[in-house]
Formats: structure tokens, sequence, C-alpha cells
């Protein structure tokens, strides 16, 4: 049973996702072009934009990230020698639901000199990438989407407040711990995990912690010295601003989607979602996916989890930010209706007998009977389900968004 689930949940996700177009794009962002990809659906019309906001580091548009090193073996030795192309699953993945996505080459990846490093120039290029896609006349400039990753999440909210055309704001795997605590977190907590020796990076994390305590106390001069090439001045904004992730977010007062991932050993779910869920204040969603890591992966598997492009589609789709053509699901033959309490599903044409509740994972959560399946909202947490029913003439596989 469990075998022949899990071949339909393949269909379902696969079936008729359409052909989309790559276009190789170019922005100027404080006097520097920045080299991206533009991806949209292989069609003519206006497309909701999506603009990736990557994770801190040297990256390039795909997210490229070869997984070497001990730590990597260590932890997960299914993927050790793999090479990651988060950003490109994600931005095919959303593009195949009738979205058009923006991700780019950060700055510190193509050049090595940038003269005078500002808060703006080195942490914002998304904005300008923002600016360049509303030129465009296949992008639809009312429905824009920010999406953070790790450091990103901590971004696009600070954006949101400074610009008044953000629809809606995605955090993936974004930190509420200020980045120098996570950062000192990482270099204690990853040797520990694999039984390696931690007095080296024990020190470092001391060290990281001890230059930003200099810059939060506000006794950094010009004489500080940098820190990963940056003054203590931009840092000094950086804190700022991160320290302020929080209030940011409820001051952009923008629909906000927060996915944790329940393995991410980076930005651990169960302090830093928990933090998140506990003091947002404006309207926000909140799921966490299990057996995904910090880069959107289940831990045993090369790519981006479709888990993640599937939750972003319902929840957008949910507040009326539906991808255009999205393609519908042939083998949903089902009518859903939504109330406050509860969803249910009947057919017009036959008479169900069960069903089953499945999570994301293939996992079943529940059996459920009649000839009108009625699933409690109250019985799952926020996500999106599938549900397998069976009639007496046919079966029907359908998903549903839970929140």
């Amino acid at each position: 049973m469990k075998k022949s689930i899990l071949l339909v949940l393949l269909q379902l996700v696969v079936v008729l996702s359409f052909a989309q177009v790559s276009e190789e794009v170019s922005f100027t962002h404080e006097g520097y072009t920045i080299h991206g990809t533009f991806t949209k659906p292989a069609s003519t019309g206006k497309y909701p934009l999506i603009v990736i906001c990557p994770g801190s580091g040297a990256n390039d548009r795909n997210g490229t990230l070869v997984m070497l090193g001990a730590s990597v073996q260590c932890m997960y030795p299914d993927i050790y020698g793999d090479t990651l192309r988060t950003y490109k699953d994600l931005a095919e993945g959303l593009t195949s639901k009738g979205f058009a996505v923006l991700r780019y080459d950060k700055i510190e990846y193509t050049y090595t000199s940038m003269g005078t490093i500002t808060f703006k120039k080195l942490w914002l290029p998304f904005t300008s990438g923002v600016d360049y896609a509303k030129t465009r006349n296949d992008v639809d400039a009312s429905r824009i989407i920010l999406i953070g990753h790790s450091e990103g999440g901590m971004l696009v909210p600070y954006a949101a407040r400074l610009r008044n055309d953000i629809t809606a704001l995605i955090n993936i795997a974004g930190a509420r711990t200020p980045f120098d605590s996570l950062l000192a977190y990482q270099y204690r907590t990853f040797p520990r995990m694999c039984g390696q020796d931690t007095t080296q990076t024990d020190g470092i994390a001391a060290q990281v912690l001890a230059y930003f305590n200099l810059i939060r106390s506000g006794n950094w001069n010009g004489s500080t010295p940098p820190f990963a090439g940056v003054s203590a001045a931009v840092w000094a904004q950086y804190t700022h601003i991160g320290d302020s992730v929080v209030i940011n977010y409820n001051l952009a007062a923008k629909p906000s989607l927060f996915l944790g991932l329940g393995r991410d050993n980076n930005v651990p779910v169960v302090t830093e979602y928990n933090r998140f869920q506990q003091e947002i204040t404006t309207p926000a969603t909140f799921v966490k996916l299990p057996d995904l890591i910090h880069y959107m992966n289940a831990y045993t598997e090369g790519h981006a989890s479709a888990a993640v492009t599937d939750t972003i589609v319902y929840w957008l789709k949910a507040r009326g930010l539906a991808g255009v053509n999205e393609v519908g699901d042939k083998m949903e033959a089902l009518t859903i209706r939504y109330s406050e309490n509860e969803i249910s599903l009947s057919s017009k044409t036959d008479e169900l007998i069960s069903a089953d509740v499945i999570d994301i994972t293939g996992k079943i959560l529940m059996k459920l009977n009649g000839s009108e399946i009625v699933l409690n909202r109250a019985m799952v947490t926020t996500g999106v389900y599938f549900i397998v029913a069976k009639g007496t003439q046919n079966s029907y596989v359908t998903k549903v968004w839970m929140h």
C-alpha cells in the first residue's frame, strides 16, 4: 500500500508542469553589473514575480554548493560529494507553477574588488533586481514576492519597509538569533556533533562574539579592524537591522510565510522558527517541513524538495497570488468546501467510501470514512496535505492547504 501511495504522489507532483524559458539577464546595482537568470513560463503573459534573496557568502545565482569537508561527511554522508543547486531548483519549480523568478550572482561572487563597501551595496542587490524586473513587459508589477533564504530572511522585511511595491514575504530557514551568535554557535556545534577537536573553533567563536560585542557597545572607531573585509561602521548598521528582524517583519505588515526545515543544523528550527512564531504579530503563516536540511533538500537527496515549492505555491494561491495559467491536477475530481473549522470533500458522480490523509513526506496521518470526507482543521498543523480517496467507481487524489 505504501509503495502505491508514493507512486500516486509522485505522479501528482510531476503532472502537467508546463514548459518554461530561461534568460540570462543583468542589472545595475550601486554602479556594478549584477548577472542573473530570469525564468518564466513559455507562454505569453504578465507573471507574478518572485525574487530570491540568497543566504550569506559569495553565492552564485544557482546557490551552487559542493558537499565536501569533514563536517559534511559526518552530518550528510548520503550526499557527500554531491553538488547542490538550491536556488536553481527552487526557481525552476516555482516557474513551473506559473511564476516569473529572478535569481542572481551575489556581488561578492562576481567582483573581488568592490571599492568602498556599504550595507546597500553588499546586501541589497535584490532590490535593484526588483527595479529591473518591473521594467519588463512580462512581469506583473502589482504582484511581487520576495523569498529570503537564511540571511536573506533577515533582509527582505527591511527592504519591504522601504518600498511600497512588495506584495508578500517568504522566509526560508531564516534566523531570529543575531548573525554573530548564530555564527559562533555553528563554530562550536558542528565539530562537537562530529566528535572533532573544538579548541580552534571555540577560539574563533569567542573572537566573533567579542568583535560584535564591541560593535553593539558603540566603542568602535575608525581604527577598529574590519571583519570579513567589512568595516565596523557597516557592521554597526548590519547588526542594527539584523537585531530588528522581528520589528521589520511587523512594521512591513506584509503577508509572510515562515518555512522551518526540520533537520536544519545551520539555523536550528527548534529555536529560530519558534522564536519567530512567538514574536511576529503581523499576519503570518508558519510551516515546518520535516527531514529537510538548510539547503531545502532531504539529507539523503541532492535536489531541493518539491515540498518547499508546493508549500509556497499553495500559500500564495490562498492569498490570491496564484501563478498565471497555473495547471490544475488532472487527478483531482472532487468538490472541496472550506469552512472555518473543516474541509469537506465529495464527488458529484461517485459515492466515496474512504480516504487517507497523507503528509508531504508520504506518511498516512489518518483514515476517514463516509460518502463525504470531512477533515477537522484542528487535527493537523499548517501545510500541504494529500488526500487519497476511494469511491465505488474510482480513486481520487487531491492536495489541500491546511491553515
